[in-house]
């Protein structure tokens, strides 16, 4: 029997998973925030199943309520904010009424790209000052625009300091929930993947956590790829 090759981990595949489920993804930011779903859907590919749009308004409570003008018809919606100065209440409730997933950062979006590189409790009072932070590790990233080649490779390491960031409590402020939506695409990805089989790096099935994996190769047909001998 010939040897099977495992699906090189970086291979760009064709063709677009149609999920049954649509999500819609509202952000306050109108540049990375876009930029890194877009990225991450085109990636995944989900891009029949995801819609990423940006709110210029950039406030929680505008940007839930323009998920609201423009939400009907979609499956799941979630709503990217930064508290930074924002007061939260109102856009909470709102949010909650519509059955809306409102995932705040504190102070903005950017802690999400630091948690790529570092565990940090560090109680930035403002995001010039994460902003600042992150340039150690992610240089003009603001003018480069498209970070996700960048950081795809860290995506595990951000997951899991995110959670561990919010296990703090009341130890720091500083905290995103970006990974909650990220973890829901991942799985989203998983379940239209097909059946169980191993991936690119030899787990199985945990595409959810691994974005190296997060290309596992379609269902085989009954008896494709077995040699004639």
């Amino acid at each position: 029997m010939g040897e099977r090759r495992m699906p090189s981990p970086l291979r760009r595949r064709t063709g677009v998973l149609t999920p049954q489920r649509r999500v819609l993804i509202v952000s306050e930011g109108t540049e990375t925030e876009p930029k890194y779903f877009e990225a991450l859907r085109r990636h995944l590919r989900l891009t029949a199943a995801v819609v990423v749009k940006a709110d210029c308004q950039s406030t929680p409570l505008a940007v839930v309520r323009y998920a609201i003008d423009i939400g009907g018809g979609y499956d799941d919606v979630y709503c990217l904010v930064d508290r930074d100065t924002h007061p939260l209440d109102q856009a909470r409730i709102e949010a909650g009424k519509a059955g809306f997933r409102l995932l705040i950062s504190d102070p903005c979006f950017e802690l999400w790209f630091l948690l790529h590189f570092k565990f940090t409790t560090a109680p930035f009072s403002c995001c010039d000052e994460l902003a600042r932070a992150l340039e150690r590790y992610l240089p003009d990233y603001e003018k480069r625009g498209d970070n996700f080649p960048i950081i795809r490779s860290k995506t595990a390491d951000a997951l899991i300091n995110a959670v561990r960031l919010r296990n703090q409590g009341d130890l720091t402020r500083t905290a995103t929930e970006v990974d909650v939506l990220v973890r829901d695409l991942l799985e989203m990805r998983r379940k239209f993947c097909g059946r169980a089989e191993k991936t690119a790096c030899g787990a199985v099935n945990h595409a959810a956590t691994c974005m190296t994996c997060a290309h596992p190769s379609p269902p085989r047909r009954k008896g494709a790829g077995r040699s004639a001998g």
